[in-house]
């Protein structure tokens, strides 16, 4: 029985076409939430390094999240690394915390094969941050 929850022979293999779908897909939607971002931080109120972030972040977790697939152990060595960067970085605004989930959400959504969920979740959060 435990052998079959450890077992990574089942691995989906990734096209190359899906893979450009999802990481377009995710760059666009991080560059839709930079820019509410950036409107409701005023022109001063904001990190241009920041919004860059923002920008790449859903990308960047939407890639890990292809490359982990269905595999176990490589969700828990995520979920290792996750924790590491957490404890690694000093607090910050609650805001741009916030603004940094939203786009791992998106990134989780698009990752996973649901682009159309990501694109709802993001127009309609991002509605409401407006």
């Amino acid at each position: 029985m435990l052998e079959t929850l450890f077992a990574s022979t089942l691995t989906d293999t990734l096209t190359l076409s899906t893979t450009l779908n999802v990481i377009f897909a995710s760059l666009i939607m991080g560059l839709f939430i930079s820019i509410v971002y950036i409107k409701t931080q005023g022109k001063d109120g904001y990190s241009p390094g920041f919004t860059i972030t923002l920008i790449m972040l859903p990308a960047i977790i939407a890639i890990i999240i292809l490359l982990v697939g269905n595999n176990i152990a490589r969700a828990f060595s995520l979920a290792g690394a996750f924790s590491l960067i957490r404890f690694r970085s000093a607090p910050g605004d609650p805001i741009d915390i916030s603004y940094v989930f939203f786009t791992l959400a998106v990134g989780l959504a698009c990752g996973m094969g649901y682009i159309a969920y990501g694109i709802i979740f993001a127009i309609i959060l991002c509605t409401l941050m407006v």
